[in-house]
């Protein structure tokens, strides 16, 4: 019987043990300063974010996917993810039939909110763009990272 390897879902993490994905996600750990309400939106957002890796993951950390994109001469995928009016963003790296690699996050601005403000989105996406690089290259050169904290 051939038996199809399975992919893994990791997360990048830098020499000094950070794990930006994983900082990131910190900000929808609850409060005990949370209303019961923020509590429950913070746990709605995580669940939503799961529910994308799991999509991903599902699709073999595909570029080419509704909710993926791919700038040109780059050679990660970013996954869009809309919360409320928030738009998320993931850079991540895939190893065709071996590994998905999450490597940051950052929010994307709504340019459309302020057009007086749209040179600094796009300094702000091109800013985030070249640490997806940077954290990309450092992990196919070092192979530093943490399993994702939950089950797919």
């Amino acid at each position: 019987m051939n038996e199809e390897k399975k992919m893994k879902l990791l997360c990048y993490a830098r020499e000094n043990g950070e794990v930006p994905f994983l900082e990131y996600m910190m900000k929808y750990e609850s409060k005990e300063s949370d209303s019961e309400k923020e509590i429950e939106q913070k746990a709605k957002h995580i669940l939503h974010i799961k529910d994308v890796l799991i999509y991903l993951y599902e699709h073999k950390g595909s570029y080419n996917l509704a909710i993926t994109e791919q700038y040109k001469k780059r050679d990660f995928g970013i996954l869009k993810i809309k919360e409320g009016k928030s738009l998320i963003r993931i850079g991540f790296y895939t190893i065709v039939g071996e590994e998905i690699v999450l490597l940051d996050v950052y929010d994307k601005p709504n340019k459309y909110g302020n057009f007086a403000k749209g040179k600094n989105v796009n300094k702000i996406i091109q800013e985030a763009l070249d640490t997806f690089e940077a954290y990309k290259e450092d992990y196919l050169k070092n192979r530093m990272s943490v399993p994702i904290p939950f089950d797919l």
